[in-house]
């Protein structure tokens, strides 16, 4: 058996990347709302720990994963830089992107902050109802 085959595990994970994603099968979250992975660099842990701190405590991220000792290359002004950053992997809601967006805009020191959004395709349920409950309600449930 090689060393990353799990097929004999004791326990099965209700999700896998192998699996069709039908109708929200592998995440119970509303079916009106999608979510997202967004990913931003920083220059530094105390910028960055303010910044994810303020998504959170707004409701804007349900979490921030801040990762110190990112290696980032990139051409900048006609100049390949080399830089060391921390990378925030910020947990939101679709229809919260825009708000996320214009905080970290609005805060950052870059001139060109990364912004990058991915969709969440699988997830655990039971993670991803958690995340659902620390969000801010979309703005057409607010007024129910």
């Amino acid at each position: 058996m090689a060393p990353h085959d799990h097929s004999h595990d004791e326990h099965e994970h209700d999700f896998s990347m192998d699996s069709e994603v039908t109708d929200g099968e592998l995440m119970d979250e509303d079916e009106d709302r999608g979510y997202l992975l967004v990913s931003v660099t920083f220059p530094d842990l105390d910028t960055a720990t303010r910044v994810a701190t303020e998504l959170v405590d707004s409701q804007l991220a349900a979490c921030v994963n801040l990762i110190p000792q990112v290696t980032s290359i990139y051409r900048w002004e006609g100049q390949i830089k080399t830089e060391a950053e921390v990378l925030a992997l910020i947990k939101t809601a679709d229809d919260l992107l825009g708000e996320v967006a214009a905080l970290i805009e609005e805060t950052h020191p870059y001139e060109v902050p990364e912004v990058l959004a991915l969709p969440l395709v699988a997830g655990s349920p039971d993670y991803v109802d958690w995340m659902a409950g620390q969000l801010r309600p979309p703005v057409e449930l607010e007024n129910d």
